[in-house]
């Protein structure tokens, strides 16, 4: 996990709860670490991917690149903020 995001840690302890719940779920080691694969893979995958993709916007280093940049987040409502702190601080430890 990168760091653009702050959620390294937020990540590591919703592993440990899924993990947890995972182990007292199925009769073997193999078929819980699966379980938790299948219940984390997808979450994990995509905060990982918006932290990339946040961290390659931040380290732009042409002036114009900059500006731009700078621009189109001048100009995003303040709701697209909101809405992608709700995305990442919503856990929702789902049973499949």
């Amino acid at each position: 996990m990168t760091p653009n995001l702050g959620q390294g840690a937020a990540q590591a302890l919703e592993d440990a709860v899924v993990l947890g719940k995972a182990l007292g779920a199925a009769p073997t080691s193999e078929q819980s670490l699966r379980r938790y694969e299948s219940l984390r893979a997808k979450r994990a995958n995509a905060i990982l991917r918006q932290s990339r993709q946040a961290g390659h916007v931040a380290q732009l280093r042409s002036p114009s690149s900059c500006a731009i940049r700078d621009a189109v987040f001048r100009a995003l409502p303040d709701s697209v903020a909101r809405k992608q702190q709700e995305r990442l601080a919503r856990f929702e430890l789902l049973s499949k």
